[in-house]
C-alpha cells in the first residue's frame, strides 16, 4: 500500500487554485491556450521528480495483459503522471516470465510470483519497492499421459497420470481430464486413473480436454495364456482324395480372445498319414484318421488344449476335383485378374465331354484340366460338368474369394462412414430456429452471464484503473487529482456470433454492441459514470485437423483480430480536462485490457465449445456391441462395434469427416481369412447436395459385420422344418460355409449377397434313404428402403444358385425339390444375415458436452442428421437431411 501525504493549500493560494481548476476543468486547457497537460507544471516552474511507484494488479492470468503504471512522487510526497515525452522502463523478475506484444504491452507467461518495478531514466529515479504480481495459470492448451507400466498382459491394469498445461507450459492442477484410447474397444475400460485392458495390442492412451491438445503414451497390452484352441481342415471338405495334400489351420486365443500367433501346437495323425511340415499331412490310403492338435504349457488354469478333426479318405474320392484354387481359397489379387484354373476327374471310364462355366475343355491323360478364367470382385464360381457316354452328369462348383483390399477384425478399416455437413449445419443465419446450427451455441454463449463475468472480473483485479495522481499543476499548486476505480459493467447488446467454412477450418466472427463499464472518479472532485464502447468486433480462424485420434479444433496462429469502436463517456456535472483523462485512459490502457479479455475470452470459450461438440463425434445408434441371433435360434453372437476417426477435411463448401470402423465376434473356427473383403477405390464419399447433413455408409461396413459373423459360426447350422417351415418332417440341413459372406451394392440400387464353398449335409427322408452332401454356392439379392433410420430389406431373389451333389445324376422332380428348399433355406440365410448383422445404421451424431450446461443448453442431447432420406450411390448407402438436435 502505497503511503499519500495529502496536499491542503490556504489562503489566497487554495482560493486562486481552486478558480484556475474550475476554468481547467470546464474549459480543458489553461487560460489563454495550451495549458499544461499530463501532470508537468507551467514552463517557468520546473517538476523534481524524487521517485517512481509501480502500480499493477495483484492477480493475473498466464496470457492476460499487465495493467501496469508507472507515476511519479516529488518531494512533498504528492504523485503525479508522467510528462509528455517521458518513458518508462519496466524492469521483471523473472525475466523469462513476461512477452511483449506488438503494441508493445507485456503479458505474464510464467506462473508464479511476479516483480515489477518501474524506472525512468530520464529523471534517474527507479522504484526500489517493486510490485508483486500473483500469475496463475491459464486455461489448459495441452496434456501429456504418462502410463505405468507402459506394457501389460491382457486383464492386467495400469496406472495413467495426467499432466496439464495452459498456452505458456504452465502446470494447470485443478483440470479434470477424460481417459480415452486409441483404438477404442469396449473390453478396454477406465475407471479413475487405472485402465484395465483385455484386448491385446497397441494403444494410445489420452488425457482428453475440450480446447487442449493431447500427447498420448503408449501401451502395449500382450495376450494372456492360451485359454482356448480351435482347428479346421485346409480345404473343408467331407471327403478327401487319395495323396491330396490336407492343411491344419489352429487358432490360439487366451480367455479374452486375443489370437496367440506364438504358441507351440504340435499336431500328429492316427494313423499316420505322410508329414508334409507342420500340421499338412497326406494319405495313401482309404481310411479315417484323427487329427490331434494340442496347446504346449503353460495355458489358462494350467488346463490341457486339445482338439481333434476327422478326416475321411476314400480311394474314388470326389468325382470332380479343384486343384487350383481350391474350394473356399481366398485369392489376394486384384479383381478382374486372369488366372489359370486346374482340376481333375478321378475316373476316366465313360467320360465323354468335361464343361467348365458351360464351356467344353479338354481332359489330360492324368485325369487334369485348366482352362484360363477372368476373376471378379467377391466369390467367383467355377462351374464343372463331366457327362459319360449314357448322357449322365456329375457336377461340382468350386468357388473362391477375390479381393485385394481387407479389413481384419483386429483393425479398423477407414473411411467407411462419412459424415458431410454443409455450411448450414454451421450457421443457417437464424437464432429463432431452434438449436439447428453451430452458431446457435455460440450465439447462447456469447449472450450469457459468461463473458460480463470474466470482463467484471478481470477490470476488478486491474484496480486501480489509474492510480490517484496529479494530473494538473498551476505555480506548483495541484489543481487537478484523480484516481479512476472500475467499479461494473454491462454488455446490453445486441451480441452476435457467426460461423464460416473456409479451408481448413472455420471462420468465426463476434459482434458485441454496447459494452459499458461504470467507474468512480475520486480526488479532487468525485463522480461515478459510464464509458460505453459503442462495439467491439473478434475474428478468429479455428483450425480443424485429426490429432491423436480425434477431432481438433485449435485457434490458427496469427488469426485473431479485435477491434474496439469507439467510445462515449456520461459523466454528469463534469467535461473538460476530467473527461479527456478519463477518454485518454480508455483509449489506451483499458481498452487493451478490455481487447485482451475478450480476446481470450472468445478464443478460449469457442475453441473449447467447437472443440467439446467436434471432438464428442460418435456412433451410438448400433452402441459398442449388440446380439445377433443365431440362424437356428440356439442362441445368439455378440458381435462387438467400433470406430476411429480415419480423416477430416474443411472447405469453403463443406466439412467432411471420415470414419473408420470395425466388428469382432469370438471365434468358432479356425478357417483361415484375410479379413473382410473390400472393393477398389476410394471409400470416403463427398455426398454433395442441398441438405445440410448427409451420411455415406459403404457397403464394407455391412461386409465386414457378416466377416465378423462368419468367424462367430453364424453361418454354420442345422436348419429343418421348425426353423423354415412347410417342409415335410425329418427334413434338415447341417451348412458349413468355408468363405466368407460378401456384401455388394449393386447398380440397380439392390444389395447382393454372395455366398460360397457350403457344405450341407441334407437329409430328406422322401428323396434319400440316407443323408446327402451337398456343395452351395448363390448370388441373392434384396431391395432396400429406409424404415425410420434403419435399413429394411424386402423382396428376395436369388439371382445365381450353384449346387452339387455327390450323386452321379439327379432326376428333374428331385432337382427341383432341392432347388425349392435351397431357395427357402437361402431366404431364411440372407434375410437373416441382413437384417440382424446391423440392426441399426451407424448414423455419427455430436452429444453437447456437459459443461454447455450451464449456458441453459440441452447438455447430453444430439446435434446429427434429422428426417433423413435413402439413396443409394454404389458402393455407398447416402442420407441426406437436416441438421438439429435429435
Amino acid at each position: 500500500m502505497r503511503a499519500r501525504r495529502p496536499f491542503v493549500p490556504s489562503g489566497w493560494s487554495w482560493m486562486c487554485a481552486w478558480t484556475l481548476f474550475v476554468v481547467l476543468a470546464i474549459t480543458g486547457p489553461g487560460c489563454g491556450g495550451e495549458g499544461p497537460r499530463g501532470g508537468s507544471d507551467d514552463a517557468s516552474v520546473p517538476l523534481v521528480a524524487t521517485g517512481v511507484e509501480t502500480v499493477a494488479p495483484e492477480r493475473v492470468i498466464a496470457g492476460q495483459m499487465l495493467a501496469i503504471t508507472c507515476v511519479l512522487v516529488d518531494a512533498a510526497g504528492e504523485t503525479f503522471s508522467l510528462p509528455e515525452g517521458t518513458t518508462a522502463g519496466l524492469r521483471f523478475v523473472p525475466e523469462g516470465s513476461v512477452a511483449r506484444q506488438d503494441d508493445g504491452s507485456w503479458i505474464a507467461t510464467r506462473a508464479g510470483a511476479l516483480e515489477v518495478a518501474c524506472s525512468v531514466p530520464s529523471l534517474g529515479v527507479i522504484d526500489d519497492v517493486p510490485a508483486i504480481v500473483e500469475v496463475v495459470p491459464g486455461a489448459p492448451a495441452s496434456t501429456v499421459a504418462r502410463v505405468t507400466p507402459d506394457s501389460i498382459t491382457a486383464g492386467e491394469s495400469f496406472e495413467t497420470r495426467c499432466d496439464v498445461f495452459d498456452a505458456y507450459g504452465n502446470l494447470v492442477v485443478d483440470a479434470t481430464p477424460t481417459l480415452r484410447a486409441d483404438p477404442a474397444s469396449e473390453a478396454n475400460t477406465f475407471e479413475g486413473t487405472t485402465g484395465t485392458f483385455q484386448r491385446a495390442g497397441r494403444f494410445d492412451v489420452h488425457c482428453d480436454l475440450d480446447g487442449a491438445t493431447s500427447r498420448g503414451a503408449e501401451l502395449e497390452v500382450v495376450p494372456a495364456l492360451p485359454a482356448s484352441l480351435l482347428i479346421s481342415r485346409v480345404p473343408e471338405q467331407p471327403v478327401y482324395a487319395i495323396g491330396q495334400v490336407i492343411a491344419i489351420e489352429r487358432l490360439v486365443a487366451d480367455r479374452f480372445g486375443n489370437t496367440i500367433t506364438d504358441a507351440r501346437v504340435p499336431t500328429v495323425s492316427a494313423p499316420e498319414g505322410q508329414t508334409l511340415g507342420d500340421a499338412r499331412f497326406r494319405y495313401l490310403a482309404d481310411g479315417r484318421y484323427t487329427v490331434t492338435a494340442t496347446v504346449e504349457p503353460p495355458t489358462q488354469d494350467d488346463a490341457p488344449l486339445t482338439a481333434t478333426t476327422e478326416i475321411v479318405v476314400d480311394g474314388n474320392g470326389p468325382a470332380i476335383g479343384c486343384d487350383a484354387p481350391l474350394d473356399g481359397a481366398i485369392l489376394d489379387i486384384a479383381p478382374g485378374s486372369p488366372i489359370t484354373f486346374r482340376g481333375s476327374v478321378s475316373d476316366l471310364t465313360g467320360v465323354t465331354e468335361l464343361r467348365v462355366g458351360g464351356t467344353v475343355v479338354p481332359v489330360e491323360a492324368d485325369g487334369t484340366f485348366t482352362t484360363e478364367i477372368t476373376t471378379r470382385y467377391g466369390i467367383n464360381f467355377v462351374d464343372v460338368a463331366a457327362v459319360d457316354g449314357n448322357a449322365r452328369e456329375a457336377s461340382r462348383t468350386c468357388a473362391f474369394l477375390v479381393a485385394n483390399a481387407w479389413a481384419p477384425d483386429t483393425d479398423t478399416l477407414s473411411d467407411t462412414i462419412a459424415l458431410r455437413l454443409a455450411q448450414e449445419a454451421f450457421d443457417d443465419g437464424s437464432r429463432s430456429d431452434g438449436l439447428d446450427s453451430l452458431a446457435d451455441i455460440l450465439h447462447t454463449v456469447l449472450n450469457s452471464q459468461g463473458l460480463r463475468d470474466t470482463l467484471h472480473s478481470s477490470l476488478l483485479a486491474a484496480n486501480p484503473l489509474k492510480p490517484r495522481s496529479c494530473d494538473q499543476r498551476i505555480l506548483r499548486v495541484c489543481v487537478l487529482t484523480t484516481e479512476v476505480t472500475y467499479l461494473d459493467s454491462e454488455i446490453n447488446g445486441p451480441n452476435t456470433a457467426s460461423l464460416t467454412l473456409v479451408d481448413g477450418g472455420l471462420r468465426a466472427n463476434v459482434h458485441i454492441e454496447n459494452l459499458r463499464a461504470r467507474v468512480r472518479i475520486q480526488g479532487t472532485l468525485d463522480s461515478t459514470g459510464w464509458v460505453t464502447f459503442r462495439s467491439a468486433d473478434v475474428s478468429l480462424i479455428f483450425d480443424t485437423t485429426l490429432a491423436s485420434g480425434r477431432p481438433r479444433v485449435t485457434v490458427r496462429p496469427g488469426s485473431v483480430n479485435v477491434t474496439m469502436g469507439s467510445i462515449s463517456t456520461d459523466f454528469s456535472g463534469l467535461s473538460g480536462a476530467i473527461i479527456d483523462i478519463v477518454a485518454g485512459l480508455f483509449n489506451g490502457t483499458v481498452r487493451n485490457l478490455i481487447s485482451g479479455v475478450l480476446r481470450d475470452w472468445v478464443t478460449n470459450n469457442f475453441d473449447g465449445i467447437l472443440d467439446g461438440v467436434l471432438g464428442g463425434l460418435d456412433i451410438s445408434s448400433l452402441g459398442t456391441s449388440f446380439s445377433v441371433p443365431r440362424l437356428d435360434g440356439s442362441g445368439a453372437i455378440p458381435l462387438s462395434f467400433g470406430v476411429g476417426f480415419s480423416s477430416l477435411g474443411s472447405a469453403p463448401a463443406r466439412m467432411l469427416f471420415g470414419i473408420g470402423t470395425r466388428f469382432s465376434a469370438p471365434a468358432a473356427h479356425a478357417r483361415p481369412t484375410l479379413g473382410a473383403p473390400v472393393q477398389q477405390g476410394a471409400r470416403i464419399l463427398d455426398a454433395s447436395g442441398s441438405s445440410a447433413a448427409s451420411v455415406a455408409v459403404h457397403e464394407a461396413v455391412l461386409t465386414q459385420a457378416l466377416h465378423a459373423l462368419w468367424r462367430g459360426g453364424f453361418f454354420d447350422a442345422t436348419l429343418g422344418a421348425g426353423t423354415l417351415g412347410g417342409l415335410p418332417e425329418g427334413v434338415s440341413a447341417t451348412m458349413s460355409t468355408a468363405l466368407p459372406p460378401v456384401l455388394v451394392l449393386r447398380s440397380d440400387g439392390r444389395a447382393e449377397l454372395q455366398l460360397g464353398a457350403i457344405t450341407m449335409e441334407l437329409t430328406y427322408p422322401e428323396l434319400f434313404s440316407e443323408p446327402v452332401t451337398i456343395t452351395l454356392g448363390a448370388r441373392a439379392s434384396m431391395a432396400v428402403a429406409l424404415a425410420g433410420e434403419d435399413l429394411a430389406f424386402s423382396d428376395f431373389r436369388i439371382d445365381e444358385l450353384f449346387f452339387s451333389t455327390e450323386l452321379t445324376s439327379l432326376d428333374a422332380g428331385t432337382r427341383d425339390t432341392i432347388e425349392r428348399f435351397l431357395g427357402r433355406l437361402l431366404q431364411r440365410v440372407v434375410s437373416s444375415a441382413l437384417t440382424d448383422a446391423l440392426p441399426a445404421i451407424p448414423i455419427p451424431t455430436f452429444t453437447l458436452p456437459a459443461s454447455l450446461g450451464v449456458y441453459g443448453l440441452p447438455a447430453g442431447a444430439q446435434l446429427g442428421i434429422t428426417s433423413p432420406t435413402l439413396a443409394t450411390q454404389p458402393p455407398h448407402f447416402v442420407l441426406r437431411g437436416g441438421f438439429a438436435v435429435r
